[in-house]
């Protein structure tokens, strides 16, 4: 079996539980959120749109990106190859988006994570201002990046002398053959660069937050420590997920740089991506014990309910002093 029958296989299985999953994860967030979780729930749909619709372009266009000295060629392998090179490309803008997109929701969360310790929760339209507000810079990189399709042709016959073996059809190709214009240069920075002020700025308010929670988590009896501890878990969890986006920019890196050229590692560039819209939902599944507890009685598996039930529910919480005991409440 070759590698883009891996890759292809690969970003099928991907697609597909990305869409189960957060298909799941979007009607629990609609019809099983408790009150306590009103605003926050709304970050949860938001995520869950994002990566429905990535995985959804994920089966759409199938990408493997090969970056080639000044120039990005596209192939794609998935149904957008039979409505032509523009559909590819456009679907490949909009799912590269989303996946910015995501990075930044994700520093929002955390954000969001870390004011409730000490503040009340905001309201709806807030969170709603607020992710509008994250998502003009990913808006800003689609908008760039669609702007720079070239002629398949062109981008085709670059792309034989680099693969001169390699059977594909025009309807494959699509790309960019000068990545040195203004808005060409923008995504490919903002690609490569975005990640890491996200992830440094996501490691310290999770130092933050865990900080703040072992001031807390002495005065809590043992059940409530429990839950302490899955939260840090499930915080450590999420906080390695842009890994996967930045092992996809640095293999973007790598062969721009001309240092590795290989179908493998091109193929790597998209796949990295693709696993976060399906690790995503299941951490909120598994989490969010009200999201969980409605899936098991939902399948008909009778739920183990304790009330040392740990959840990604109950860090969206307010600490507070009262009588001189620190409680956290929903």
């Amino acid at each position: 079996m070759d590698i883009i029958t891996i890759f292809k296989i690969y970003s099928t299985i991907t697609g597909v539980f990305g869409i189960f999953l957060n298909s799941i994860l979007l009607y629990l967030a609609f019809f099983k959120s408790p009150s306590t979780l009103k605003s926050y729930s709304i970050l949860i749909i938001n995520f869950a749109i994002t990566d429905l619709l990535a995985s959804v372009f994920t089966l759409i266009v199938m990408a493997r990106l090969v970056p080639m000295s000044t120039a990005i060629a596209q192939i794609s392998y998935g149904f957008c190859i039979f409505f032509g090179p523009t559909y590819c490309y456009v679907g490949f803008s909009i799912m590269l988006h989303l996946f910015v997109f995501s990075q930044y929701c994700l520093l929002l969360s955390f954000s969001y994570r870390y004011y409730i310790l000490e503040n009340a929760s905001p309201k709806v339209r807030t969170v709603v201002y607020l992710i509008a507000l994250f998502y003009i810079p990913a808006l800003i990189h689609a908008a760039c990046f669609m702007n720079g399709e070239s002629d398949a042709r062109e981008v085709m016959i670059i792309y034989q002398k680099l693969y001169p073996n390699d059977t594909i059809v025009l309807n494959q190709v699509t790309g960019n053959l000068n990545t040195r214009t203004p808005t060409a240069t923008f995504t490919v920075m903002h690609m490569i660069l975005s990640p890491i002020p996200i992830t440094i700025s996501i490691l310290v308010i999770r130092r933050k937050i865990i900080k703040q929670l072992e001031k807390t988590v002495k005065h809590l009896r043992k059940q409530t420590q429990a839950l302490h501890k899955q939260l840090l878990t499930a915080l450590t969890i999420q906080a390695c997920l842009p890994a996967f986006f930045a092992l996809g920019v640095v293999m973007f890196a790598l062969e721009g740089a001309g240092i590795v050229m290989h179908p493998g590692i091109e193929c790597i560039i998209s796949a990295s991506e693709c696993i976060i819209p399906v690790l995503s939902p299941v951490l909120y599944l598994y989490f969010v014990s009200p999201y969980r507890r409605a899936l098991l009685q939902i399948t008909g598996i009778a739920p183990t309910v304790s009330t040392s039930d740990a959840s990604m529910t109950e860090h969206s919480t307010v600490v507070q002093k009262e009588k001189g005991i620190t409680s956290i409440h929903n």
